[in-house]
Formats: C-alpha cells, structure tokens, sequence
C-alpha cells in the first residue's frame, strides 16, 4: 500500500510541475517582447 501511495504522489507532483514547465517560457517570451517594445519606443 505505501508504495502505491508513493506512486500517487509522484504523479501529482509530475502533473503539477507539468503546467508551469509549460507557462513559464511562455511569460519570458512574452517579458522578453515587452521589454523590445519599450525599447523601441523610447529609441524611436
């Protein structure tokens, strides 16, 4: 029984990180783009 608790946990934990592995280079592309556009503007 432990053990299957232990797999059930690690699941959760996999499935928990999987959406933020997802999201976060998503947010730097976007900061990144952002920060191109003040760039931009304040040079132009």
């Amino acid at each position: 029984m432990p053990e299957s608790s232990d797999y059930l946990v690690v699941a959760l934990l996999v499935l928990a990180s999987v959406p933020t592995a997802y999201r976060y280079p998503r947010q730097l592309r976007a900061y990144h783009r952002e920060m191109q556009r003040r760039d931009i503007q304040r040079n132009g």
